[in-house]
């Protein structure tokens, strides 16, 4: 078993990569670690379950749609495992918290490239987009999404091979920002961002542990009796701060 020494100093080095790669503050870092400590499996030191991660990103951080949520856990967990790895969840976090569009990007891509092919084709785009016109028919909704996707195609795709590239996307992007999520919400809202990042950087550790003490219940669904009931996840509340 590590010592106390050693899960402090594995813990300082993990706050300190993740700082230089997202230029989060290594304090910050060091909350969302003990944050993400609090969601972590009882049985399964540092890994954390998909049930958990999938509400956490609803009910923390209003991400929503089932779809975009099964993309992002997908892009986060490990090929062919069970579990999150604690250290790529705070990863998440920390992009989310992250000023650097260029960082953003990568990971807004990462997960719409779901089929791992390094681009996004249009069958891709169609899957990505098809959830969002669902107040017409059928038949209307098709030709919709076709018109749609050949317009955004000739727009985004550059050298016209209909496969838009990391570079492609991200060019687009630095000439509209508002469409960094083009193809579904998958990034906390600013407000939300901004209730989230007072936390982290308004309170020791101790007080980290100690907020985030009923985290992982609340995201297994276990009632408490004190808070009024979510009609998705029993016993959870919406509070942000």
């Amino acid at each position: 078993m590590a010592t106390y020494d050693e899960i402090r100093k594995k813990t300082s080095a993990l706050a300190a990569k993740l700082s230089s790669a997202t230029g989060i503050a290594k304090s910050t870092v060091m909350n969302i670690i003990m944050y993400a400590k609090c969601l972590q499996c009882p049985t399964k030191p540092d890994v954390i379950e998909d049930l958990v991660f999938l509400a956490q990103m609803g009910l923390r951080f209003g991400i929503t749609s089932r779809y975009h949520l099964q993309l992002m856990l997908e892009a986060t967990r490990p090929p062919r495992s069970q579990y999150i790895h604690l250290e790529d969840y705070v990863k998440v976090i920390c992009i989310f918290l992250c000023s650097d569009l260029d960082v953003r990007i990568n990971f807004v891509f990462e997960v719409y490239n779901f089929t791992n092919s390094g681009f996004i084709q249009i069958q891709d785009i169609t899957q990505l987009l098809k959830n969002s016109i669902h107040t017409m028919s059928d038949e209307d909704a098709n030709e919709q999404l076709k018109e749609m996707i050949e317009m955004l195609v000739s727009v985004i795709d550059s050298n016209a091979d209909n496969l838009l590239s990391l570079e492609e996307f991200r060019a687009f992007v630095k000439k509209n920002i508002l469409c960094l999520e083009l193809f579904g919400k998958i990034l906390p809202d600013p407000a939300i961002l901004k209730s989230f990042r007072f936390i982290m950087e308004n309170k020791a550790p101790s007080k980290i542990r100690d907020y985030f003490q009923h985290e992982r219940t609340r995201c297994l669904g276990e009632p408490e009796t004190k808070e009024k009931d979510n009609a998705l996840y029993p016993g959870v509340v919406l509070d942000l701060i």
